[in-house]
């Protein structure tokens, strides 16, 4: 059982496992890969994939089959749906030694389209080294801007319509942006959207080659 002072809830804390593949390391789960880690410096606090009902609530998973192999690299498969099997998911996630770490949701609503306010991958970023930190963005048409991480909480979205970024984390600086490749679904004037045709998110980290000493 959880402690709900720290945890908020009772629900006991869902197992985590932890992978290192090389100098890249990062926590498994059923709901979220956890503190990434890049020669021991936390990259990204969390890439999640919630799947948001009509009212903002989270749809709990049932997990149908999960595949994880660390041979050379590291390959985990995890099989999902929500919402009494009204959308079936698949991630697929790949780690290799040299730093690249890719993720792939593929999400399935069958024939019946699927009501959803927000459907796809959640990154959280580390607050150390990272919060009033220079940012450059790199938009859907390939334009960047330069800007930077709020150094306190913001109440609204500080960068929008985001295909990459790119930043320093302690004595390491991404030279490329951290690809994102996904699609998600919000709220508007007439509601929820409804995700009607198989829809694929894609997310990576990019390999060692790319990640230098500042």
């Amino acid at each position: 059982m959880s402690d709900p002072a720290i945890y908020g809830t009772e629900e006991p804390m869902a197992a985590l496992r932890r992978v290192a593949v090389g100098p890249l390391s990062f926590l498994w789960g059923q709901e979220a890969l956890r503190q990434i880690r890049w020669h021991g410096v936390e990259v990204v606090r969390a890439l999640a994939w919630p799947i948001r009902d009509e009212s903002w609530g989270t749809w709990p998973v049932t997990v149908e089959e999960e595949q994880l192999d660390a041979g050379a690299g590291f390959a985990g498969r995890l099989r999902f749906t929500v919402a009494e099997g009204a959308l079936r998911c698949l991630l697929e996630v790949r780690a290799e030694a040299g730093g690249r770490l890719t993720a792939r949701l593929t999400m399935d609503p069958g024939a019946t389209p699927f009501r959803t306010n927000r459907a796809g991958f959640t990154v959280l970023h580390p607050i150390r080294g990272v919060a009033g930190a220079d940012l450059t963005v790199t938009h859907s048409d390939g334009t960047q801007e330069q800007t930077g991480f709020p150094a306190l909480i913001s109440p609204d979205q500080p960068v929008m319509d985001i295909a990459g970024l790119r930043h320093s984390l302690g004595v390491w600086r991404s030279t490329s942006p951290l690809a994102v490749r996904s699609s998600r679904w919000r709220t508007s004037a007439t509601g929820p959207t409804p995700l009607s045709r198989p829809i694929a998110c894609r997310w990576s980290i990019p390999s060692s080659t790319r990640w230098r000493r500042r």
